[in-house]
């Protein structure tokens, strides 16, 4: 090769590029859309509904133990041995009651959390595309 020549390489490279659709949305579709995103905050009921049922196991327990008691003292040496499984089943009962109500009103709390975070990034994200703000003042 001699010194003085050069080498070169051309070629076209075409990429089509799909333009993002647009959509017209109305101001009034706008908001009842983000209001019903709000809505998602509310409470789910379930863990509260369970912790609920459970202080009431609870609550039972003692009430069960409150009458228990004199006619657990009323009852012949014989009859006691025969129902001295009574004592530790209410007390059972009533640990149970407490131990699960207070897991279902933490779990409670939990859930709450987890969705008033997650509601409020989509809300966020809807405000980033659109600003609410912007239509109400309008």
């Amino acid at each position: 090769m001699s010194a003085g020549r050069s080498l070169s390489f051309e070629q076209t490279f075409t990429v089509q590029v799909k333009q993002e659709e647009t959509f017209v949305m109305r101001q009034s579709d706008w908001v009842r859309l983000r209001a019903r995103v709000e809505r998602l905050k509310k409470q789910r009921r379930e863990f509260s509904a369970a912790a609920w049922a459970f202080v009431g196991v609870g609550v039972s327990a003692i009430f069960s133990m409150v009458s228990w008691a004199p006619a657990y003292r009323a009852l012949t040496d014989a009859q006691q041995m025969e129902f001295a499984w009574v004592w530790p089943a209410l007390v059972a009962a009533l640990v149970a009651g407490v131990v699960f109500a207070i897991g279902g009103f933490w779990g409670a709390h939990v859930m709450k959390d987890a969705a008033a975070e997650t509601v409020d990034s989509v809300a966020a994200y809807m405000d980033e595309l659109h600003d609410v703000r912007e239509l109400l003042a309008a």
